[in-house]
């Protein structure tokens, strides 16, 4: 085992608050064996430096009405999340950006509400997965 795999939690961390983890195991396992364990703890530390600043773009852009932005930081955030095995996550974005498609743009607030409670649910089994 390599520096890197060691600095990974070998168990799984704490489930979410409704008891079902927020990170799929099965893809969070594919990517702990990529690049010899190195690749996990790059693009979570990635994800979790990068989720803050969209989520904020995300509000800005639903409470000016600005679609397309908020469009596209959703289509970004969902393939990140996807990437990662956050599909709830992945699916807030997913519906956010059917409804910018569908030019819906009164449920942006409530849904970027939504997303930032997924978020806070994510983030403290997100963070067990990586080295202290």
């Amino acid at each position: 085992m390599n520096a890197s795999q060691q600095g990974l939690r070998a168990a799984s961390p704490a489930p979410g608050a409704g008891g079902a983890p927020e990170l799929n195991p099965e893809q969070i396992a594919m990517l702990r064996g990529l690049r010899k364990g190195a690749l996990l703890p790059q693009l979570l530390r990635t994800y979790r430096d990068q989720v803050p600043q969209q989520l904020a773009n995300m509000a800005a852009a639903a409470a000016a009405g600005d679609i397309a932005t908020l469009g596209g930081v959703a289509h970004s955030l969902k393939s990140a999340s996807y990437s990662i095995g956050a599909t709830r996550m992945g699916d807030l974005c997913a519906a956010i950006e059917t409804a910018v498609r569908q030019g819906d743009n009164a449920a942006g607030p409530s849904q970027c509400a939504a997303l930032a409670a997924a978020w806070e649910r994510l983030r403290p089994e997100l963070e067990g997965y990586l080295p202290p």
